[in-house]
């Protein structure tokens, strides 16, 4: 096998195991909608849940995300809008301070929001792990072939061969 089928081998499964990751992504934040739709139409208004994640596949690459969606205006004078506050992470970190996250969360949803938070926290990691994988590899397939050792000692200078016979 050639070094270049190789290196698209490894890609190949690399990227493979990005689809995986955003499929595990997915799986949790499902979890989280099922356990918030179970609950929120038990639950009075001003109690239900209005936090929400969302995940993406962008290219190769996945974010989880986390927002909050409030009600304002009345449903039945018809100026009921939404207002959609975005929740950031801190820049570089594979998870949401959890104080922050919380205090958008209901009593109820806490367990189930850091328990699916966590989750997300292992899926980044891992997803940032294979990124920089899969860069390295690009720039490998990318990279012209190594000449041979033979090729190099042609190119020393003649007084560098002398000193090493």
């Amino acid at each position: 096998m050639s070094d270049k089928h190789d290196l698209e081998a490894v890609k190949a499964a690399l990227e493979g195991y990005m689809e995986e990751l955003y499929r595990r992504a997915t799986a949790a934040a499902e979890g989280y909608y099922g356990f918030k739709n179970e609950r929120n139409p038990q639950t009075d208004w001003p109690k239900k849940s209005s936090l929400k994640p969302r995940v993406r596949q962008l290219g190769n690459s996945i974010a989880m995300e986390w927002y909050d969606k409030r009600w304002y205006g009345s449903a039945q004078k018809g100026n009921r809008r939404p207002f959609v506050t975005y929740i950031a992470k801190p820049r570089g970190a594979v998870n949401y301070t959890m104080s922050k996250l919380l205090g958008y969360a209901q009593d109820w949803e806490r367990d189930k929001v850091i328990e699916t938070e966590m989750e997300f926290a292992k899926i980044r990691h891992e997803a940032a792990c294979v990124m920089k994988a899969l860069t390295y590899v690009r720039k490998a397939m990318q990279h012209p072939k190594t000449p041979s050792v033979a090729a190099d000692e042609d190119k020393q200078p003649a007084k560098r061969r002398a000193a090493a016979s």
